[in-house]
Parts: structure tokens; sequence; C-alpha cells
């Protein structure tokens, strides 16, 4: 890992993994509650 160009800042493959990271957890929480709430409709709350 070598901190090349990065001056102070965050690492951009540091910044894009945690960005990517959120946006799967996102998509799969709204994926699982659409599903979930249509299967077993007390999961909608």
């Amino acid at each position: 890992m070598s901190n090349i160009g990065t001056t102070g800042r965050i690492p951009l493959w540091l910044v894009g993994t945690v960005v990517g990271t959120l946006a799967i957890t996102l998509l799969a929480v709204f994926f699982y509650g659409s599903y979930g709430a249509s299967v077993q409709p007390w999961l909608a709350v």
C-alpha cells in the first residue's frame, strides 16, 4: 500500500471502499425490505 499522490488526504481507494460498501448495504436493505414486506407483511413496520 503506497500513499503516492495523497498529500495529507484520505486515500482514494479507502474512500471508494467505504462509499461502495455503504451503497451496497443500502441497496441490500431496500431489496430485503421490499422482498420481506411482500412475503411477510409484518416486516413492513
